[in-house]
């Protein structure tokens, strides 16, 4: 946010600004649902048919919390979160890490190809980073407007609406 706007801020800066809003969201979601309507169910259907990974750009800590409260962690095999990156969203280094931790926790032999995943994703950062490494994606209008999303190989208004046979279907 702060390059976006042209402002510089030293590192101990920025640590102390991502201490804070760790503790002011922790507190946001300590005791509210912050699931879009929807989305455990679709989490559910997937996780019965495929393995996930979780790439976010916040804080683990933040991932666990929202995950346990809605019963799915136990369905993610890993996640890999805002501190296990170098560079964020845009930048495809959350989803090329997300891949090998996926082969190395399936004991895959052969590397697992990029295009055999599937992004899901609700920010223009999030889509972009899924096509810089070689996904298909899964834009979700419901947070950024079409337009934004248009790098996706398909939308859908809201994980709600979202179908995975016809999701599978459309990207076959």
């Amino acid at each position: 946010m702060l390059r976006e706007n042209g402002k510089n801020a030293s590192e101990e800066e920025l640590a102390a600004l991502t201490a804070r809003k760790a503790v002011v969201y922790q507190e946001m979601i300590r005791n509210r649902d912050v699931m879009y309507p929807g989305a455990a169910e679709f989490v559910r259907e997937c996780a019965a048919r495929f393995p996930l990974v979780l790439v976010t750009g916040t804080l683990r800590d933040e991932a666990e919390m929202i995950l346990r409260r809605s019963g799915l962690r136990e369905l993610f095999l890993d996640i890999v979160a805002a501190e296990d990156v170098e560079h964020g969203k845009p930048e495809p280094d959350g989803f090329n890490m997300a891949l090998g931790r996926l082969g190395f926790l399936l004991r895959q032999r052969d590397a697992i190809e990029p295009a055999q995943a599937l992004v899901i994703e609700d920010t223009a950062a999030g889509v972009e980073a899924g096509r810089r490494a070689g996904m298909r994606v899964l834009a979700l209008k419901h947070s950024a407007p079409e337009a934004d999303l248009a790098g996706a190989d398909i939308m859908c208004a809201s994980i709600a609406e979202a179908n995975l046979d016809a999701i599978l279907r459309h990207l076959a």
